[in-house]
């Protein structure tokens, strides 16, 4: 297939078009800078701009929309919100004018408010994706707003379906995720309940958005199974979330998101207990 992505020369664009073409398709690289690595169909687009956006995507069966700006602090809020909702429905918009019947959003843990905001509030644990939202801050809402954009566009197109993919912080390991948490603080990771997304898991989660059958739109949490931790789950429960009501046994450093819906629209290979492929890059088909 012929996959656009954009921000293909991101961090997380660069895993997720190396995974596709290892898959054997045509990537269609769509950003501001030409990708350091890997010979791409490379589009310098300003995703503001909906006249380029469809020209870039003209021709391509899919589009895994990765583009944004990755948190409230990288720039003014009212920028961050402004750009991450413009580029999604422009991208999103595109794609149904153009026919492309799959896109696959980069969504947030943070659309339901979480790390970033200043005292987070969960109604239960787990958290699932019916878990309605308490967002505070610009970046966050910008992830809800671009998750309801879906829905809208995918009721005015019903040949499109959409994936939006809840990630969590990105990290190369859970290693790394630890070393994060002590570096922020016990309170920085506790707001985002310990979670974390690596390389291999986001791209698995992006290679099988795009090939997997099924229809709509579909929110999903992508986040590991386990906690960043040493601390039993259950503990870090009881000292943080004292009166949060937990609704599954959290045996040893179970993960505080579910994830299960990820592994039944999408076959996503992460369940709790499981354990990351070791390539690192995942075994999505």
């Amino acid at each position: 297939m012929r996959v656009a992505v954009t921000g293909a020369s991101g961090r997380v664009g660069t895993a997720v078009t190396h995974a596709l073409q290892l898959k054997g398709h045509d990537v269609v690289a769509i950003d501001r800078r030409e990708p350091a690595a890997r010979p791409v169909n490379f589009h310098d687009v300003d995703l503001a701009d909906f006249d380029a956006v469809l020209a870039a995507l003209d021709g391509c069966d899919r589009l895994v929309h990765l583009a944004g700006i990755a948190g409230p602090n990288e720039a003014a809020e009212t920028s961050v919100h402004a750009n991450n909702v413009v580029a999604s429905y422009h991208a999103l918009s595109a794609a149904a004018r153009l026919g492309i019947t799959r896109v696959v959003q980069a969504s947030s843990i943070n659309a339901i408010g979480a790390s970033w905001s200043r005292q987070p509030h969960f109604d239960y644990l787990p958290v699932d994706e019916n878990h309605p939202t308490y967002n505070e801050d610009g970046y966050s809402l910008s992830k809800w707003i671009a998750e309801q954009q879906a829905d809208s566009i995918v009721r005015r197109y019903p040949g499109l379906s959409v994936a939006s993919l809840r990630f969590h912080a990105f990290v190369p390991d859970q290693e790394a995720a630890r070393a994060n948490g002590a570096r922020l603080g016990e309170a920085w990771a506790a707001r985002g309940l310990w979670g974390y997304t690596t390389a291999g898991m986001i791209a698995d989660a992006c290679v099988l958005g795009c090939t997997a059958d099924f229809s709509g739109h579909h929110v999903l949490f992508i986040v590991a199974p386990s906690v960043a931790s040493d601390i039993p789950t259950a503990q870090l429960c009881r000292q943080w979330y004292p009166d949060t009501p937990v609704r599954t046994e959290l045996r040893e450093t179970r993960g505080l998101f579910d994830c299960s819906r990820a592994v039944s629209v999408l076959g996503w290979p992460y369940g709790w207990n499981s354990a990351e492929p070791a390539d690192g890059f995942g075994s999505a088909p």
